[in-house]
């Protein structure tokens, strides 16, 4: 029986796969197929693979994800099989033709604990959603420019052991590129208690393109969390935006009333609803989140958080 070699079974496989001419912001760095990476895609990386198969070559981590055509986590005759098929321009079942990039962009970070909530001696829990071009390989949690833990996991817990300011930073590692997202004077504070509740953590999940917030964009939703007072919480959310762009726009309210239910998902607003057609350039449209806390007894507390619907992309 052919020898089976698993590759990076242990390696989180987030990755955005490319095609030539769509959406692409970078150039290509390593094409599907091209088993021994040397720059082309021909029969010779068919061979590679089924001496990789029988145990007469040894790929390194490169050769291994360009050699894995069908993305099933092992080097198979089967990816031998995609790549002669698809040099003899027969239908294949891989992912010849596409290709991994140098994309990386950092979208979300943050934390079961917002600053100044964690406590010495509490785990706290830090998350970063990326997308990256190339196979992420791992996570990083740096602390003060200390890596601290490393994991294949986009969250990572770490427990403080003295009070003070952190930099605390995540790193993701793909096969082809470094991405780096955090927060600067991360505050950790001695062990507390509060009579009445507190915001343990708010932040927002979803977003795209470093962070930004766009018109049509779906999936966006606010996370909050309490602590202090007296459990079980209740949460409420009211959202206020503009009917249009224009200066002179009406208000717009939404109501989420309280509940225990602890996230709201913001509208996929698109464009075309606010746009008073004298804009020409898509302008921002500055909207405002007021999140309300309410424990057992009935105590109340409140946060703003502004929200922009962002009429620019960045791109890189």
């Amino acid at each position: 029986m052919k020898k089976i070699i698993s590759i990076m079974l242990t390696v989180a496989m987030m990755l955005t796969v490319c095609v030539l001419s769509v959406n692409a912001t970078t150039a290509p760095a390593g094409d599907i197929g091209d088993a021994n990476c040397d720059g082309t895609l021909d029969i010779t990386d068919a061979t590679f693979v089924m001496r990789v198969v029988a145990g007469l070559e040894k790929p390194d981590l490169e050769q291994g994800f360009l050699s894995d055509t069908d993305r099933d986590g092992l080097i198979t005759i089967f990816d031998a099989t995609n790549i002669q098929r698809y040099h003899a321009g027969l239908r294949q079942h891989g992912y010849i033709g596409y290709w991994y990039n140098y994309d990386m962009l950092e979208n979300d970070f943050y934390s079961d604990y917002e600053s100044g909530m964690a406590m010495v001696g509490v785990p706290v829990t830090f998350t970063v959603n990326a997308e990256a071009g190339s196979p992420v390989l791992s996570y990083e949690l740096y602390i003060d420019d200390v890596c601290v833990v490393s994991s294949n996991s986009n969250s990572i817990t770490y427990t403080f052991e003295e009070a003070g300011e952190y930099d605390v930073e995540m790193r993701i590692n793909a096969l082809y590129s470094t991405g780096y997202i955090g927060e600067r004077d991360f505050k950790v504070v001695e062990p507390y208690e509060s009579e009445t509740p507190l915001f343990k953590t708010l932040y927002i999940t979803g977003k795209i393109q470093w962070g930004t917030i766009t018109y049509g964009m779906n999936g966006l939703a606010v996370h909050v969390d309490a602590i202090g007072g007296t459990a079980p919480y209740q949460y409420k959310f009211v959202f206020e935006r503009p009917d249009s762009v224009s200066y002179k726009a009406e208000t717009v309210t939404k109501v989420q009333e309280y509940s225990e239910n602890n996230v709201y998902e913001l509208e996929p607003l698109r464009y075309s609803e606010v746009d008073d057609g004298y804009g020409g350039r898509w302008r921002d449209l500055e909207c405002k989140l007021t999140v309300y806390i309410k424990d057992a007894n009935g105590v109340e507390i409140s946060r703003e958080m502004p929200i922009v619907y962002s009429g620019d992309v960045p791109v890189g």
